[in-house]
This record gives C-alpha cells, sequence and structure tokens, in this order.
C-alpha cells in the first residue's frame, strides 16, 4: 500500500484523533502496525467462538461480573485477536488494572477508548480506512497492469515486466522457462544450477508452490502458462510465501498472467520463423525453379543471397529425440557472434544455413566451437 493510504490497523485507528484513543499496552514489537481484519463488539465472558483470528475486540467490560480478566484475555488470545479496546463508561472511568496486568502478561495490546466516543464512531472509522485501502489496491492493481501491457507492447519482454514490478517492490527475481532458460532477472548463485532446478521444478506435476534454489534457499514459484494451458515458464522470488506480503504476491501473481501472454507471443514468432525455416529447405531441395524464392527467403532473414554461403547439418545428442533446447542454442551460438542463420530442425538434425566470407578450415573451427557449445 502506499504510505499515504494506510491499511486497518490498531495505529490507523490510533492516528485518528477525533477517536480519543490511548494505548495502555502497546503489546510485541509491531503489534499496532499489524493489518486488522475487522472489529468485533463483544461482552460474552468468552467470546472466542464467536472472534475471528485479527480482528480486535471493542467491550465495556460487563464480563467483569462473571469472569475474571485474565480469564477474558485468555480467550482473545485462544481466538488470535489482533488487540482489545476497552471504552470507558461512568461506572469504570479509570482502565481496570487487572486488565492492564492481563493484557501485558498475555502480550495483547490494549487502547482505552473515551467515554466521550460511542463504539459506533470506532467502527465508522475502520469502514473508511477499509475502504480507502481497498480503492487504493485497486487503483494500484489498475496502474500495474497498464503499465504491464504497454512494456510487453513496447517488445520489453519479462525483463520488462520485472523492471516494472521493481518499481513498487524490491524483491529478488528471476524468470526461467522449463528447458532451463533465463528470460530475466539476476539473484546471485550458479546460474546453470539455478535454472535446472528452476526448470525440474516446472517440470513437476503440479509443480510446486516453492522450490529450493541451489544458493538461494527456498524460492516461492509464480506459474507462467501458454497459449495451451501448459505450464512454460515460472516466477521465482527468492523468498518463502511465508516471507512475502499479500500486496506483493498479488503483484507477482499478476506479472506471472502477464508473461503467460510474452510467452505465448513469443512461442508464436518462434513457430512462424521454424516454419519459415523448413520452407527454404524445401525451396533449396526443389531445385532451380524455386530459386527466386530461395533468394527472397535468405534477405528474410538478414542473409545476403549472392554472398558465400554455409551449409551446416547437426545431429544433437545420441538418442532419436533432440534433446529439448537444442535448436535454441544453435541459434544463440550464432547470434552471439553476429551472424545471420537460418535454423531448420529436422527429424534427428538441424540445419543452418549462413553467410560466410572465409576459409575452409575456419568454418570447421566454427563447428567444433558449435560442437562444443
Amino acid at each position: 500500500m502506499d504510505v499515504n493510504t494506510p491499511m486497518l490497523s490498531l495505529r490507523s485507528l490510533l492516528d485518528d484523533a477525533a477517536l480519543e484513543l490511548s494505548v495502555s499496552v502497546p503489546g510485541p514489537a509491531g503489534a499496532l502496525d499489524g493489518e486488522v481484519l475487522w472489529l468485533h463488539n463483544t461482552e460474552l465472558p468468552d467470546p472466542s467462538p464467536y472472534i475471528r483470528p485479527a480482528e480486535v475486540v471493542l467491550t465495556n467490560g460487563l464480563w467483569r461480573k462473571s469472569v475474571t480478566a485474565s480469564e477474558f484475555v485468555g480467550a482473545l488470545v485462544r481466538a488470535r485477536a489482533s488487540g482489545l479496546i476497552f471504552g470507558l463508561t461512568d461506572e469504570t472511568p479509570d482502565i481496570p488494572s487487572d486488565l492492564v496486568a492481563a493484557c501485558f502478561d498475555a502480550g495483547v495490546p490494549l487502547m482505552t477508548l473515551s467515554i466521550a466516543v460511542p463504539f459506533t464512531a470506532v467502527t465508522e472509522a475502520a469502514a473508511r480506512i477499509q475502504g480507502a485501502a481497498r480503492q487504493d489496491a485497486l487503483a494500484k492493481l489498475v496502474r500495474r497492469g497498464n503499465a504491464l501491457a504497454l512494456s510487453i507492447a513496447r517488445g520489453g519482454g519479462a525483463q520488462g515486466v520485472l523492471d516494472v514490478l521493481r518499481r513498487e517492490h524490491d524483491l529478488p527475481l528471476l524468470v526461467v522457462d522449463r528447458l532451463g532458460r533465463r528470460l530475466a532477472g539476476q539473484v546471485g548463485g550458479s546460474d546453470a544450477a539455478v535454472d535446472g532446478a528452476a526448470a525440474a521444478a516446472l517440470g513437476r506435476r503440479p509443480p510446486p508452490l516453492e522450490v529450493d534454489l541451489p544458493g538461494l534457499g527456498i524460492a516461492a514459484v509464480f506459474l507462467v502458462e501458454g497459449a495451451m494451458g501448459d505450464v512454460d515458464a515460472g516466477v521465482f522470488c527468492a523468498k518463502a510465501l511465508a516471507q512475502l506480503t499479500p500486496a506483493e504476491r498479488e503483484a507477482l501473481d499478476q506479472a506471472a498472467r502477464f508473461l503467460s501472454l510474452e510467452v505465448t507471443k513469443q512461442q508464436a514468432l518462434q513457430a512462424i520463423e521454424s516454419r519459415f525455416s523448413s520452407e527454404l529447405l524445401e525451396m533449396i531441395l526443389s531445385g532451380a525453379a524455386r530459386a527466386g524464392d530461395v533468394r527472397d527467403r535468405l534477405r528474410a532473414f538478414g542473409i545476403d543471397p549472392s554472398a558465400s554461403l554455409a551449409v551446416v547439418a547437426i545431429v544433437v545428442g545420441d538418442g532419436p529425440v533432440r534433446p529439448a533446447g537444442s535448436t535454441d542454442e544453435i541459434e544463440a551460438f550464432f547470434r552471439g557472434r553476429g551472424i545471420p542463420a537460418v535454423v531448420a530442425a529436422g527429424s534427428q538434425d538441424t540445419v543452418v544455413v549462413f553467410p560466410w566470407a572465409g576459409t575452409g578450415p575456419g568454418v570447421v573451427a566454427l563447428c567444433n566451437d558449435l560442437v562444443t557449445a
């Protein structure tokens, strides 16, 4: 949340001067700042069956005729209430000392409400605070969605999505696909080991919500689905789910959904490129009749058809099925050397066509480097 729009908490109620609240027992460190679910007004001797976790109890102390302060506070502890607001009355103009002692011993925050302020004023203030917080959260969701859509439209890719997230949340993030390719992010550790563990997690059915990444520890996983509903990638945050705030989890969920659009777009582009590459081989094998088509297709891939060309056939792996990601590795090899190339995947091999003005031994050396890669 923005600092100007606080969530509902004991602190946000305390900051409303009109409520005339004062702290009698602050409770453990941070207790006044924890998020409050809602308020619960009760005079029951044992309200524990009716109080939801993280609710704040409002009471005038009518239960004091039936149970001790320790027993009443014990019921709040069992219900995991966030705190207690004691409303002063003409009959009880001061906060009872035994209630202060019981709250102190149990670590339950205790605030005192002035005689002049009714409980309805506290409830109305809580509704205003909670409503403003929800409106702010919705506005932030829309703003972030617009920023994510704009980043993808401008070609920011997975890294652009992470950049949008980091404007709001300082989180250690990376995006890895199911083939173990790092799409974005840098969080330390051995990249190869981290990416391999991330890909292995995405390959499990069902994929886990958390995974132990080498050198990074437990990381939360947010799944990125492709067009067919399969898990194609994941956003990995190097924090356990329990360490993430609800706002952070919501932002990561939203980012994963937008990354699904990016992954689908990339899959479509790869499918088109693969089809165009395969068609080029068919044109070449058709002979002189399609020579003009070959020239046009080479130009489309940024290759001068009048220059000297090299053609390399690569058998990847020992089995009949090409290892996942091998074609991407071949494309990355040529791209990293600034060589435009057409990479066409066959049933058991991969054919690469690329411009080559060097010597025969030079292209042999290049192929040896490719084999090593």
